[in-house]
């Protein structure tokens, strides 16, 4: 099932950063991690980004969110 998206990648983000992300995601960054707390269910977790409104104190993502500045792929 293929998901609708509100805005499109090209409308978002500028042509120059989609340029350098090269169709990378958070799914494949080394900063990404899976986090969960008794039954939840499992989140990705970005290890580079601090939030103050998780409990965590990481940043939620999601695993297709277009990849960052801080990208690292995971086998470095």
């Amino acid at each position: 099932m293929e998901q609708l998206k509100m805005f499109t990648d090209e409308e978002t983000i500028p042509a120059t950063i989609r340029e350098a992300i090269g169709g990378r995601t958070c799914r494949t960054c080394a900063h990404r991690v899976r986090y969960q707390t008794h039954n939840e269910t499992p989140r990705s977790m970005c290890n580079a980004f601090r939030s103050g409104r998780t409990s965590s104190g990481m940043l939620r993502v999601r695993a297709n969110n277009p990849a960052c500045i801080r990208y690292e792929p995971i086998n470095q």
